[in-house]
């Protein structure tokens, strides 16, 4: 009785170390590789970069003044005070693009300073046609588009492990994900109002940023 015991015990322990064998060898040859949109942002992060002025922020002091009222922003330039979906709009968001506070997607860093007593800073977003547009930032900051019909677009802003796990510094040797945020969006052709609103995770008031269509 023993023996067998001892035999139905010795085939399942090498059952079980064959089985975790396997498992290990099979875990050891997956690999995660990172997006080609995601390496091209990591690509892009060691480009020079390009310094946008901050034309439109909540601040005070500022040329253009815009303020977030639900459901639509108003925006006010000088005595004018209209929605962002008016006539006029277009009129508000040419006169940012002049200010250079203007962004466009291709493979250049957008050099974002936010003025210290302001949270929150606009920008105008060109799209030159409809796809999936993704916006990289290198410190912790939420991401808004406002499109001309004055509603805010859905995005997803998860980050891909394979990215943190691929694009990282090291601080008091421990490795810190580059890229702290990263939004996904579905645009139509067109322009739209960029929100950028920092929290309390925010280190800087100059970050980088990186936009690209896939």
């Amino acid at each position: 009785m023993t023996n067998k015991f001892l035999t139905k015990s010795l085939i399942l322990s090498i059952c079980f170390l064959v089985f975790a064998l396997t498992s290990c060898e099979d875990f050891q040859k997956e690999s995660y590789e990172i997006s080609e949109i995601d390496n091209m942002a990591k690509t892009v992060f060691k480009t020079s970069t390009t310094t946008v002025i901050t034309a439109a922020t909540v601040a005070a002091g500022t040329d253009t003044m815009v303020t977030p009222v639900d459901p639509c922003y108003f925006l006010t330039l000088g005595a004018v005070k209209v929605k962002l979906d008016d006539s006029t709009a277009a009129v508000i968001l040419d006169s940012m693009v002049l200010k250079n506070a203007m962004v466009v997607p291709n493979t250049v860093i957008y050099r974002f300073v936010t003025p210290t007593n302001g949270y929150i800073s606009f920008y105008v977003l060109d799209v030159p046609e409809e796809g999936d547009y993704y916006i990289y930032l290198n410190d912790y900051a939420n991401v808004s588009l406002i499109g001309t019909s004055g509603e805010e677009e859905d995005y997803d802003n998860s980050i891909p492990l394979e990215l943190s796990s691929n694009f990282f510094t090291i601080s008091d040797s421990k490795p810190i994900p580059y890229v702290k945020a990263r939004y996904k969006f579905e645009l139509g052709e067109g322009k739209y109002l960029v929100k950028f609103t920092t929290t309390d995770q925010t280190t800087s008031t100059t970050f980088n940023v990186v936009v690209l269509e896939d």
